[in-house]
């Protein structure tokens, strides 16, 4: 933002160079800590509530703005991007991502991003779904049997194994075989990492041989192993491992990586397709599996919802199996998949940071200061969402949703920097529910006291025990 564009803002909003929003008191010393220690998401939801939609948190020298109307956040993610970035608390992410998509910026950012971009459209998404199908329903014939048995599913689990299972299969050309789980171990430990590493007081130094540096060090060299299996396989493939015309079902991302070449003609280096695809596999597959368990969860506490979308599947598929066509017709699936992630979004949380002093919502922000960006907090305003705590997948409806700001709901961020696989995370979902629906209508164990957990996705706080009941 320039001097002259600060000062016409200021004059419209009355600004003063002084004026700081309203926060919430903490006590001495720790200031807010424990509140956000013992319960982060109340903490955040009550802030807002509190104190409006640009408001002040300060703890010792550090002040952080969490900022969750729609307006300002528009104007943060849309509006005036460019005048923020991440920031350096994404240094934490860097041990596991690298410098990948997540963690870049700038130039170097937009250049990586032009290159993926293509891999994630709407046609190249539709051309994986046969792939992704024969994934479902793989699983669907091991859920045969332990419905059979009677046996309990964790649903969350379950659908972390299979996100995995379709990014491997379909974007990278690998078969992670009976791995998901050692996978699903590792990547929790890296990021519970990245998360004590970002909240953390003090940061431990990466080389001390501390148990958790120890474990981390583990599950980040299982992680790397398969990234570096997935760009091997393709180089293998096409020869040379330099034929920018070679590619082979299953693996184009990880082609369209190999192949890039830069402004010189340099190609990317197997570190920076490593980083890439440990970006998009971290971020990809946690967050939709995430999404996918809160999502069946909500439908077996809600059996109207649940029988809905069974209808609807019956009557879009029949006896078969989804195909690309189908994808527009399942509104409802689509419907319960944003309501849920209106109440659980994966991604609760974002940062920025701006680059120079701004102001947002009214409210001057000074350079380098971070700014907290909820969907969690948003989802749940009651001036955005009527009897917000409740499960309504009617409220995406085209009826309900015209008119609605557009950032009262942006469970994948918004801007240039919209989350890369939206479009491939939403039709995934989709499947899945239409797949399922048709075989299996499953059920919560009773009597489980489950949470939302906000590590660096909002998972359950504790297994979804299932049973499968056959349909």
């Amino acid at each position: 933002m320039t001097p002259e564009e600060t000062r016409i803002l200021d004059r419209v909003s009355g600004n003063t160079a002084d004026r700081k929003p309203p926060g919430p008191r903490g006590y001495p010393f720790l200031s807010v800590l424990p509140r956000i220690w013992k319960d982060p998401l109340k903490f955040f939801v009550d802030m807002a509530r509190d104190h409006g939609e640009v408001a002040l948190l300060g703890f010792g020298k550090w002040r952080f703005y969490l900022v969750s109307g729609p307006e300002p956040i528009k104007t943060i993610l849309q509006d005036n991007h460019r005048a923020f970035w991440k920031g350096s608390g994404m240094d934490s992410a860097r041990p596991v991502m690298g410098n990948g998509l997540a963690t870049s910026d700038g130039d170097f950012w937009r250049s990586q991003r032009r290159v993926l971009q293509p891999e994630f459209n709407l046609p190249r998404v539709q051309s994986y779904i046969p792939s992704m199908v024969v994934e479902i329903e793989r699983m669907l014939g091991r859920w045969n049997k332990l419905a059979a048995g009677n046996e309990p599913i964790d649903m969350a689990r379950e659908m972390n194994h299979l996100s995995q299972r379709l990014i491997f299969g379909t974007l990278f050309g690998i078969d992670i075989g009976d791995r998901p789980a050692q996978v699903h171990d590792a990547v929790t430990e890296a990021m519970s990492y990245i998360q004590a590493r970002a909240w953390g007081l003090w940061k431990v130094p990466e080389k001390w041989p501390t148990p958790r540096n120890r474990r981390f060090r583990r599950a980040n060299a299982l992680l790397d192993g398969l990234m570096y299996d997935a760009i091997r396989a393709c180089r293998a493939q096409s020869g040379n491992g330099r034929d920018p015309g070679s590619t082979m079902p299953g693996n184009a991302v990880v082609a369209a990586l190999v192949n890039a070449r830069s402004e010189n003609g340099e190609p990317m280096s197997d570190r920076q397709i490593r980083d890439e695809l440990m970006t998009i596999f971290v971020a990809g597959h946690d967050t939709t599996g995430a999404a996918l368990a809160w999502t069946w969860y909500l439908l077996s506490k809600n059996p109207k919802a649940s029988a809905r979308l069974r209808m609807e599947a019956d009557t879009v598929l029949g006896e078969r199996a989804p195909t690309a066509e189908d994808i527009s017709k399942l509104e409802y699936s689509r419907m319960v998949i944003e309501e849920s992630m209106r109440l659980y979004p994966p991604g609760w949380i974002l940062v920025r940071t701006p680059r120079e002093d701004v102001v947002v919502g009214g409210y001057r922000i000074p350079r380098d200061a971070p700014i907290l960006l909820s969907p969690y907090v948003t989802h749940r305003l009651p001036e955005l969402w009527e009897n917000p705590q409740a499960f309504r997948p009617e409220r995406f409806s085209p009826s309900e949703s015209a008119g609605r700001p557009r950032f009262a709901f942006f469970p994948y961020g918004g801007g240039p920097r919209v989350c890369l696989g939206n479009v491939l995370s939403m039709v995934e979902m989709q499947l899945v529910l239409a797949s399922v629906s048709r075989h299996f209508r499953p059920r919560l164990e009773p009597d489980q006291a489950v949470r939302p957990t906000p590590s660096i996705t909002l998972r359950p706080s504790a297994p979804l025990r299932m049973h499968l009941e056959r349909l």
